[in-house]
């Protein structure tokens, strides 16, 4: 919306998904900020052939592989920005998955979570892991790859 002549009128715009899911979650002061998305979870060198699935990061790896250019923008990096955002404002828990193993991301068995540190986060699984389903998976919670 712009003023124009006195008069209030609409003019075209581009809303980032990413950043006002966030940004609402953040104003409700969700303890969750689940995207949806077309891959089953964030992966490391995405698209290459040494591609490894990430199942949990925390806000600083998150940021460190953002910074990296492990997440480009256009694909996993407007979604790691707006996670990181919301995490930076008190959030505790980002969820990123497909839709179709949504009830297993949630209940921390599957796609991508990115956590806040642990003296400022709440667990909401009992034991706090993701179970590996099938073939290698880096591990970066103890800030390295196994």
């Amino acid at each position: 919306m712009v003023r124009k002549a006195g008069r209030i009128m609409g003019i075209e715009a581009v809303i980032d998904k990413d950043r006002v899911s966030s940004l609402l979650a953040r104003n409700l002061n969700a303890e969750l900020l689940l995207f949806s998305t077309a891959v089953d979870q964030v992966y490391w060198h995405y698209g290459r052939a040494d591609q490894r699935p990430l199942d949990t990061l925390t806000r600083e790896e998150a940021q460190r592989y953002l910074d990296e250019g492990e997440f480009p923008a256009g694909s996993m990096g407007p979604k790691i920005e707006a996670a990181l955002e919301y995490l930076e404002a008190g959030g505790s828990r980002v969820v990123i998955a497909s839709p179709r193993i949504l009830k297993e991301a949630l209940n921390g068995h599957a796609g991508t979570e990115i956590h806040a540190p642990p003296q400022s986060r709440v667990v909401a699984a009992p034991g706090g892991t993701k179970s590996a389903k099938g073939g290698e998976h880096v591990r970066t919670t103890s800030g390295g790859a196994d």
